[in-house]
């Protein structure tokens, strides 16, 4: 299986191939990560989306199943021995400015093949792009029941928490990105309640999950 199988759109999130930056390291963290989980016959997909700072790894923690594999592009960076050493040679901004898109393209390899596999799978990321649709919509053809979590959270809020969070990780986040996507959450959200089998909408602007509504199959049911 193809990537471009699942997401046809792949190059609007990922400038190259995993196969331009392949090599032992990265191999083998894709290894040890999928070897901690299992195939399923009827696998689940779950996507927990918003804007960073919303809260989607705390509410993650909080949710993650231990038969899922939980996939997060800002955690495989932050595992990388590379990018730990160059947040001190090349300082926060620049350092995440070099790693994100490696650590990206990691990640979707490591979504290809546990879809190969079909592990149930639960992915952290903003969702508010066109790939993201048609990985939902097209991850369905290999037997997946999907789920989302959307957390919604006030922009200067998550501001806030992207800035305490960097003093701990040492992770930067630009504000102009949390803005950005911000801006697209009324766009892509209506298209997952159309195809996506269950979604939850949250919000965490009170430091709590609150959740707002519930939908099935398209159909609201809370």
């Amino acid at each position: 299986m193809k990537l471009t199988d699942l997401i046809p759109n792949i190059g609007e999130v990922i400038p190259y191939e995993y196969g331009t930056i392949r090599c032992r390291e990265y191999e083998q963290l894709l290894s040890s990560l999928l070897a901690e989980v299992k195939s399923r016959q009827n696998p689940h997909f779950v996507q927990v989306g918003g804007i960073p700072g919303a809260g989607k790894s705390t509410f993650c923690r909080a949710h993650c199943k231990t038969d899922e594999l939980f996939i997060s592009f800002d955690g495989i960076m932050e595992s990388l021995p590379q990018y730990r050493t160059d947040i001190y040679t090349l300082g926060k901004a620049e350092s995440f400015a070099k790693w994100e898109i490696p650590a990206r393209v990691i990640g979707y390899e490591l979504l290809r093949r546990a879809v190969e596999k079909k592990c149930n799978i639960r992915l952290e990321h903003s969702g508010v792009n066109i790939p993201h649709v048609q990985l939902m919509n097209n991850i369905r053809k290999y037997g997946y029941h999907t789920e989302m979590s959307f957390i919604l959270c006030n922009v200067e809020k998550a501001h806030t928490r992207a800035i305490q969070r960097e003093a701990v990780t040492n992770r930067h986040t630009p504000y102009e990105l949390i803005e950005k996507r911000a801006s697209l959450v009324k766009k892509f959200l209506p298209e997952y309640i159309k195809i996506t089998d269950k979604l939850s909408i949250y919000d965490t602007s009170s430091d709590k999950d609150v959740l707002l509504k519930n939908y099935a199959k398209g159909y609201r049911v809370s």
